[in-house]
């Protein structure tokens, strides 16, 4: 059925765990579950698992994910690298039996900090575009003085 994304599929029992370094260097680790609720008042709602970094703007280093354990006693998880901070991150679990074909989707929402720092890049380069154009016109000018002076010298030799 070509690129459809089974998305909300309800997998009960999912725990999520990262690790991450602060700003000094300390390691940090978290870790959340999920689980669905559901009453007969109220409908099933989407799995979902909000994990907060703190003050820390790196990378999360590992990221894992799993499953609860089939009868078997078997367990299912997938680890990740290196995943940007401040996004969303959505797991297909498709199959839930092979984790290895597991998929994890990132999404990033652009804040306003992206203007402000595009911003001070653009001036950044403004400024080094204008010193680059000063210098070239001093060693113009520089150049045709010196020309002019050799000029001057040459004319004095002659006489």
């Amino acid at each position: 059925k070509g690129g459809h994304q089974p998305f909300g599929s309800i997998l009960p029992g999912a725990v999520v765990s990262f690790e991450t370094q602060d700003r000094n260097g300390n390691a940090v680790r978290g870790m959340g579950s999920c689980s669905v609720g559901s009453s007969y008042l109220h409908n099933p709602t989407l799995p979902y698992v909000v994990l907060g970094l703190g003050g820390t703007s790196n990378f999360i280093s590992k990221l894992t994910i799993g499953l609860s354990h089939d009868h078997k006693g078997k367990q299912w998880y997938r680890q990740w690298e290196l995943l940007v901070p401040n996004s969303q991150v959505i797991l297909i679990p498709k199959p839930p039996h092979k984790p290895p074909k597991w998929t994890l989707q990132l999404y990033l929402t652009p804040s306003d900090l992206i203007y402000s720092v595009s911003g001070v890049l653009l001036g950044i380069c403004v400024g080094i575009l204008i010193i680059i154009l000063l210098l070239h016109a001093r060693e113009k000018y520089q150049d045709s003085k010196e020309r002019k002076q050799a000029k001057q010298r040459f004319h004095f030799n002659v006489m």
